[in-house]
């Protein structure tokens, strides 16, 4: 489901000249889609009250939309850049925004496999114990991933388009 949703999301959250409405729809739909990923990638082994996923959820949107209305905002409103220099970093907001709040909502909805660790099983499926250690290397491992993954896609065709925009003019 990332490419098919993913694409469409990306795309969003890259367009030009936002209006804050607009960068907290994306951020929203983005984050949305992040939770019901967490969620599925969750460690089913133990029960989790659902509260807890909800609380994960807000906390990743309230993180993604503060973060890029805030740089925006900042942006906006800073003498220290000139305007062609502020459109440049502009393009670049969507990242740490979507990068903070995919680590925090991660967290936030996994939370719980730290504290209580992870059921370990044998080659035969049977369980042999509960891992506070492979709880702590797999949501580490899955933030220093979502931290990253988004990189690509939301920084290489800023870096692109700016390029571009070079060459033409």
């Amino acid at each position: 489901g990332f490419v098919p949703f993913g694409s469409v999301t990306v795309i969003g959250l890259l367009l030009p000249n936002q209006t804050l409405a607009q960068m907290v729809f994306w951020q929203w739909i983005n984050q949305s889609h992040n939770a019901c990923v967490n969620y599925s990638n969750r460690n089913a082994g133990k029960s989790t009250d659902n509260m807890k996923f909800v609380v994960g959820y807000i906390g990743a949107i309230t993180s993604a939309c503060s973060i890029a209305v805030a740089l925006s905002v900042f942006l906006k409103r800073s003498n220290a850049f000139k305007p062609a220099t502020k459109l440049l970093i502009q393009r670049f907001v969507p990242y740490p925004a979507v990068a903070t709040a995919s680590v925090s909502n991660l967290y936030l909805m996994r939370r719980n496999e730290l504290k209580e660790g992870i059921e370990v099983k044998d080659s035969k499926n049977r369980i042999v114990g509960t891992s506070f250690v492979a709880a702590k290397r797999a949501v580490t491992e899955t933030a220093v991933t979502r931290a990253f993954l988004p990189a690509p896609i939301l920084v290489v065709p800023p870096m692109i388009m700016t390029l571009l925009e070079r060459l033409v003019h």
